[in-house]
């Protein structure tokens, strides 16, 4: 797969935008609720502009493996697509400065995209993250465990972001929620294993 850097792509993306003037019918299809594979998509619409995703999935697994999976920060290139660093750079109690570095795109066009996150743990509750530096202006969110039974636990995503390139809303969201389920998905089949 060849990659193309930043402001190449920026530009190609801007391009492209100039020449879609509007949403396919099925991109605007797709606000609101979402439900495939047992993972539930909702759109944020926020007053303040930080516009994102909520996604929910359940889990066949108790909190305590689900949890370990979630919070193995190293070990999530290995099993999640598209996401090729998860690197702890500092770590202090239940805060933890996190790198991570995935691959995204559109159509044929592919991208490295870099963030920093500082994340916030609260044991078997959430993992909240907000952006310390990377590809992003806005990038925060929180996965939420909730147990249900003893061996079911729902899991529940948060964010909100928006690259410091242009894009569209309506492209950045249909990314999203391309990359999102199959992120959980890959996740779930971890937890499961």
């Amino acid at each position: 797969m060849k990659t193309y850097s930043k402001p190449f792509l920026s530009f190609i993306i801007s391009a492209l935008f100039i020449l879609m003037s509007a949403p396919s019918e099925a991109v605007m299809g797709q606000y609101g609720m979402i439900e495939g594979d047992n993972i539930n998509i909702v759109d944020i619409n926020d007053p303040d502009g930080k516009d994102g995703l909520i996604a929910e999935m359940k889990v066949m697994s108790p909190i305590d493996r689900t949890w370990d999976v979630m919070t193995d920060y190293s070990s999530l290139p290995e099993f999640i697509p598209n996401l090729k660093v998860s690197r702890v750079i500092e770590k202090k109690g239940d805060e933890i400065i996190l790198y991570q570095e995935g691959v995204t795109g559109i159509m044929m066009f592919k991208f490295r995209i870099g963030v920093t996150v500082k994340i916030v743990e609260h044991h078997h509750q959430s993992i909240e993250f907000t952006k310390v530096d990377g590809d992003f202006e806005i990038f925060e969110g929180e996965w939420r465990v909730v147990p249900l039974t003893y061996d079911e636990t729902l899991i529940i995503f948060t964010l909100k972001a928006k690259p410091k390139f242009y894009a569209p809303n309506w492209v950045i969201r249909s990314i999203m929620k391309r990359d999102i389920p199959l992120g959980m998905k890959a996740l779930r089949e971890r937890i499961e294993k």
